[in-house]
């Protein structure tokens, strides 16, 4: 069993951004762990569609819904959507969600003190597990750079590989995490946040306390069965 370590120092925590969130987030990224080429497998455009809501001819599910619930194995996490501040990015969610992308994936990074990321589809074969973390729709949406909004304590977010490369690869922030926002330094490191948890943050934090490896694996499955959208 490995010890989780707390860290102490939010310096050390930004030093670790580039193998929590950068290099381990859509098949966009050839980092450096896994040197996996999958490009031919992204769509990289970014183009809005002619509603300037959504990307890659999704349907705006936010003019309907604000609301998704994460049903996992530890309980529910109700999460509510910043479904105007950041529409393409929630759209994105909802699209991905109401087509079951998210059944059965795992969170497969956690950080104590820092954060907690899912949405890899590659998570649901534990055959794939040297992948963990490069999996994606197979393409990449824009980011949405709002100054209302704040990576905090409770707020999802998206992971990428840096800015405009976010796809399905989410993480719910467990502190203050404002080094994560557009206009904070380090500014490789930009996330665009969508949401806020407003159920289960007991959930969250349960999760978060899970014991991991020395990659910041889970040593036990924290599993998304299900996603529900909601209208409130």
């Amino acid at each position: 069993m490995f010890k989780k370590i707390k860290f102490s120092s939010k310096i050390l925590i930004i030093l670790a951004l580039s193998l929590v969130l950068g290099a381990c987030t859509n098949s966009n990224s050839l980092n450096n762990q896994t040197n996996i080429n999958q490009g031919n497998n992204i769509n990289n455009n970014n183009m809005a569609n002619e509603n300037n809501r959504t990307v890659h001819n999704q349907k705006d599910l936010a003019q309907e819904y604000q609301y998704v619930v994460l049903n996992t194995n530890y309980g529910d996490v109700k999460i509510k959507l910043y479904t105007e501040k950041t529409p393409i990015t929630a759209n994105n969610f909802l699209n991905l969600a109401q087509d079951g992308f998210y059944n059965e994936t795992k969170f497969h990074r956690i950080i104590e003190g820092f954060m907690i990321q899912g949405g890899d589809p590659l998570t649901k074969d534990d055959k794939q597990k040297d992948r963990w973390g490069t999996g994606s729709p197979g393409y990449v949406i824009p980011n949405e750079d709002v100054k209302e909004v704040s990576n905090l304590e409770g707020t999802i977010s998206m992971a990428n590989s840096g800015p405009d490369t976010g796809g399905s690869q989410f993480f719910i922030n467990t502190a203050d995490n404002q080094a994560l926002d557009y206009n904070k330094q380090p500014l490789q490191s930009q996330h665009s946040v969508f949401g806020e948890v407003v159920e289960g943050m007991e959930v969250v934090k349960e999760i978060e306390s899970l014991e991991t490896d020395l990659r910041d694996r889970p040593l036990e499955d924290a599993v998304i069965t299900s996603v529900e959208l909601l209208k409130e």
